[in-house]
């Protein structure tokens, strides 16, 4: 692979390296970059100047949106197997820095959830640690632990054991909270029922709090925690700045909607009763069993019991849903409200 030196790379400042590595040459490897976080990652990333190479699999539709985010030849896609450690390998032994946003909230035909959050991870951390990458992140989740509620939140933490175990306490945990943001499963999601369902339904715990966080800020913060060296071996939980019941924050989306339709909570035996009909259909399902068993939790920093250093000390500072909101969610307003402020 001819890897092409970038324009610049301000933070990072490393030395060469034993695999000639150099911080002229700064390479990353961002596993998961076709999603709504990896997206913003590898723009970020291509913006400062970095090599980012983007495993793919599928479909080669799917990456080429990110080639234009760098110079040419910046942007490299790379097919691989999840399940393949050579493809693996592959994808990592030219850089000095893996970033691994492979995570999946329900389980599908193909993939389980200890796969997806678990085994996955586990093998990218072990193939970059013989591949000799200098920085490893892995991206969690808020509220990951071994006695959550759910077998999702138990599966990220299993990952973040395995990544530890496999490429060495310095790797670099990050836990954001919900993401918000042009293209997510979240407020997007809840503006088309706005839109096109008498009743809007919340599936989540009357009182459970949540801070949502803007997915270019996670970026900016991941971009900076992989570039520091003073980083290493931390663990960063990442929130919006502030906290909602999600009353209040659909409250926020029918404003921005101009919406006369309500959100009303539905109860916990119709949420299971949906649940067990949803997960059996072939599209991304709206809610899941595992989600019913964590309705009641609280989706902020802290969640864990732990405490956690967040955006402070990544030198970022948290969007406001407001700030953002009318950005992406004006294209669900009715024709009559469309055009308005």
């Amino acid at each position: 692979m001819a890897l092409l030196p970038p324009r610049r790379f301000y933070q990072f400042g490393m030395t060469h390296d034993s695999a000639g590595r150099a911080a002229g040459n700064y390479v990353v490897t961002v596993f998961g970059a076709t999603g709504h976080l990896g997206r913003s990652v590898v723009q970020r990333l291509g913006k400062l100047g970095a090599q980012v190479i983007i495993p793919f699999r599928g479909d080669p539709n799917e990456y080429r949106h990110l080639k234009l985010m760098g110079d040419v030849g910046q942007i490299v896609p790379v097919e691989f197997n999840p399940r393949d450690s050579e493809s693996i390998q592959a994808a990592v032994e030219h850089s000095n820095a893996v970033v691994n946003l492979i995570g999946r909230h329900y389980a599908t035909k193909n993939y389980t959830l200890e796969e997806a959050n678990t085994a996955i991870p586990a093998d990218i951390a072990a193939q970059s640690k013989k591949a000799g990458v200098q920085r490893l992140l892995h991206v969690s989740a808020i509220g990951a632990r071994t006695d959550a509620p759910g077998p999702y939140l138990q599966a990220k933490y299993q990952g973040e054991l395995a990544v530890r175990e496999a490429f060495g306490k310095e790797a670099i945990i990050v836990r954001p909270t919900v993401l918000f943001g042009a293209e997510d499963a979240f407020l997007n999601r809840y503006a088309r029922f706005f839109r096109n369902m008498p009743v809007v339904p919340i599936f989540e715990g009357e009182h459970s709090k949540h801070a949502p966080v803007y997915s270019v800020d996670v970026a900016r913060g991941i971009v900076n925690a992989v570039s520091n060296p003073d980083f290493e071996g931390m663990t960063f939980e990442l929130e919006g700045p502030e906290t909602f019941t999600m009353q209040e924050l659909l409250d926020c989306v029918r404003i921005v909607l101009k919406s006369d339709r309500q959100a009303v909570h539905v109860p916990p035996i119709v949420t299971n009763v949906a649940a067990m009909i949803n997960e059996r259909l072939p599209t991304h399902p709206m809610v899941t069993r595992d989600l019913a068993l964590r309705r009641n939790e609280n989706r902020v920093a802290g969640a864990s019991g732990e405490s956690h250093p967040g955006f402070d000390a990544l030198g970022v500072a948290p969007t406001p849903v407001q700030a953002v909101a009318l950005s992406f969610l004006r294209r669900y307003r009715q024709a009559q409200v469309l055009y308005d402020l």
